[in-house]
């Protein structure tokens, strides 16, 4: 069994699929917490590994790999990460995908919530980081991230507690 949680940074997909899993009782992952993983493991900091990610397809691709195989494990696993949608639906698992939603306001206050910085450098940030994404999924995936094709759930996370 596997739940596929994606969303924008500042969503709640990391809060929500940690809540998710521990209620089911299942194992969860974070495609952010294994890009941390391979940051440390080359001994960058994660400003230095997301800079290295911008100009080398490799990254993404072996983190999306690694995703992919935590997925296709079995098992009762909810996998969080802005592709996990999309990677569950290409390789056809998973009972649900879900998206969260919320407006770049609400998500740049969480950000800065837990980041810290005001929730305007963050949103400025959060624009700069979505839009370099974006092209980057549509470059190596031919996924258009804005597209909610994938998804069986959608939920707009903008005015939920994180328990709802």
């Amino acid at each position: 069994m596997l739940v596929a949680i994606s969303g924008l940074p500042g969503s709640g997909t990391t809060t929500a699929g940690r809540l998710l899993a521990d209620a089911l009782g299942w194992e969860f992952q974070s495609s952010g917490e294994l890009f941390r993983s391979m940051a440390d493991a080359r001994g960058v900091s994660l400003a230095e590994f997301g800079a290295l990610a911008e100009n080398d397809e490799r990254i993404d691709r072996e983190l999306d790999d690694r995703a992919v195989t935590l997925m296709r494990g079995g098992g009762g696993l909810v996998m969080e990460g802005r592709l996990a949608g999309w990677m569950a639906f290409r390789n056809a698992f998973g009972e649900a995908r879900v998206w969260l939603e919320s407006d770049a306001a609400t998500r740049a206050r969480r950000v800065a919530d837990r980041d810290g910085g005001s929730a305007s450098e963050q949103q400025a940030t959060m624009a700069v980081r979505e839009t370099s994404e974006a092209a980057r999924y549509l470059d190596y995936y031919n996924i258009d991230i804005g597209s909610r094709e994938p998804y069986t759930l959608l939920i707009d996370s903008g005015t939920l507690a994180p328990d709802a």
